[in-house]
């Protein structure tokens, strides 16, 4: 279920910390969706990531979730935070 925020909100911290989301606790689907974000930061074949940035699957999703979050200031400020300091900011732009 839609709720704009991600419940419960452990996950942001272990997107944030680059480790594991466990998608079983997730009651959100905002939760679910950051699932598929961490997902594009554990590409480690720059060829993978170059496709799947043309493809503009993350940057859909990334911009999903900073949609979604927009009622939840907190948690839309360290997803914003993250998204830039990841490879310069590549899933805050329209891809190519």
């Amino acid at each position: 279920m839609e709720l704009g925020r991600i419940d419960p909100e452990d996950a942001l911290d272990s997107f944030c910390n680059g480790q594991a989301i466990d998608r079983s606790k997730s009651r959100s689907y905002e939760r679910y969706m950051l699932q598929y974000l961490a997902w594009a930061f554990n590409i480690v074949q720059p060829e993978m990531l170059e496709l799947a940035l043309h493809e503009g699957g993350p940057q859909t999703v990334a911009a999903y979730l900073r949609k979604r979050l927009e009622v939840s200031p907190d948690q839309a400020a360290r997803l914003l935070a993250k998204l830039q300091d990841w490879k310069s900011g590549v899933l805050l732009r329209s891809r190519p």
